[in-house]
């Protein structure tokens, strides 16, 4: 049976450059990884855990790996093991190796190691041309040269020079091949989450009998985020009603240079470092006119790029069906949990995954701007039946099962009423008569 762990300190102290007394403790190599990841519309929490194992009296476990984008501030320890032990000060300090060895490092070594081939197979025919000249220069300079020698020597110099010349000259351009294609490889390195060195924890850890158990840090991560996005697909029956089916999704990327592979995800509709409390109020002048660039400050949140999705064909025999989130209320936020164990790439790919839907009717109606287009435009009124808001986002809109177009869903909360464009209906002409005035 575990018992818990007993935390002294979740936070104690942050000393980046100095050593201090956790030198003087048996460090203990503790392997780790992601286990589970809450990712907010910001930033997320991560969850990494490793199994160690201490001797009675004071060890200090090192935890190495963490992400570079780390908010030290926000490290926590938590642990449980089969004996009673007590967790010391925490340490944080940069890696003094390098990240991950991504792919793309792994590509930048090998064609380093391929430019010092190639530059000892230089420097081995430069030396070899130089022996052939010697040779040349000793025949020529002998004393008493045996004029029936020297064409069998000129005879068997050229040659060799020649083709040693050639070798020299075929082995630079591909060196400099070779240099150009560093050049690009060390770029993409340096713009590799991964190849960036992150941060070694140290826990200082008291066990009054050996003891085996379970360490967890959680901590805070800049870099990692969430986007709504969503389906809207209107099935039109008798005006002016129509049946609208909402998709909600989630495009979810990281670049926080850590591994993220068959993690626990969670999806929280809240921000982790955006405003907790009301802001305070400063004095104002009024006066006169805008701001020098002629636009009031106003919030924007940028919406994500859209994404092409393939929408797979029906077929009789065999049904596909998407894996759905597993979603959960709380008192002022919704949470989705990803079905399975799912990966996010360091590389910053987006990945989307479907949360939930919902399905209502739709006062259908058409509308028109003469003076500017002749088309009448179908639109559609419904209310947001969900109990979670329906947050800014791109929608892709399909009418009667046919994608046509995308457009953006602005903030709606629960039990509101929101509208969308559908197209034009062909159904309807208009036409614009002006009258004398």
């Amino acid at each position: 049976m575990q018992k818990k762990l007993l935390i002294s300190a979740a936070f104690v102290a942050l000393l980046l450059l100095l050593f201090n007394d956790t030198a003087l403790a048996d460090q203990i190599e503790v392997a780790s990884r992601v286990e589970a990841v809450t990712l907010h519309l910001d930033a997320a929490l991560v969850r990494r855990t490793g199994e160690f194992s201490v001797p009675a009296g004071d060890s200090t476990l090192v935890l190495r790996g963490v992400s570079p984008k780390l908010v030290q501030q926000s490290l926590r320890v938590k642990g449980a093991g089969d004996s009673e032990a007590l967790i010391g000060a925490v340490t944080v300090r940069p890696s003094m190796g390098a990240g991950v060895e991504s792919e793309a490092a792994k590509k930048l070594a090998k064609l380093l190691d391929e430019r010092q081939m190639l530059t000892d197979r230089i420097e081995a025919s430069e030396t070899k041309k130089r022996a052939i000249q010697n040779f040349a220069k000793a025949s020529a300079d002998a004393k008493e040269p045996r004029a029936v020698d020297l064409p069998a020597s000129w005879a068997a110099v050229t040659p060799g020079l020649d083709e040693a010349n050639d070798r020299i000259r075929d082995l630079h351009r591909r060196r400099l091949t070779i240099d150009g294609d560093i050049e690009k490889a060390r770029q993409v390195v340096q713009l590799d989450p991964l190849s960036a060195p992150g941060y070694d924890v140290f826990v200082e850890i008291t066990a009054h009998s050996p003891a085996k158990g379970r360490i967890a840090l959680e901590y805070l991560v800049h870099n990692a985020k969430w986007a709504p996005v969503y389906d809207a697909r209107l099935n039109f029956e008798t005006a002016p009603k129509g049946r609208l089916t909402l998709v909600r999704r989630a495009e979810a990327a990281q670049r926080v240079g850590e591994v993220w592979e068959n993690i626990r995800l969670i999806l929280k509709t809240t921000e982790a470092v955006g405003a907790i409390a009301t802001p305070r109020l400063s004095t104002l002048e009024a006066s006169a006119g805008l701001p020098s660039d002629g636009q009031a400050d106003l919030p924007f949140r940028k919406p994500p790029d859209d994404l092409v999705r393939l929408e797979s064909e029906k077929d009789r025999s065999i049904r596909f069906q998407e894996a759905s989130a597993n979603q959960s209320r709380g008192a002022f936020d919704a949470s989705f949990e990803a079905p399975g164990l799912v990966s996010l790439p360091a590389n910053g790919a987006t990945k989307v995954y479907r949360l939930a839907h919902f399905e209502t009717d739709a006062n259908v109606f058409v509308k028109s701007t003469p003076e500017h287009d002749s088309n009448a435009y179908l639109h559609a009124r419904f209310s947001n039946t969900d109990s979670t808001p329906l947050f800014l986002g791109p929608v892709q809109l399909y009418r009667d099962g046919s994608f046509i177009g995308r457009a953006i869903l602005e903030h709606v909360p629960s039990k509101e009423t929101a509208e969308l464009g559908f197209g034009s209906d062909d159904s309807v002409s208009v036409r614009r008569i002006e009258q004398p005035t």
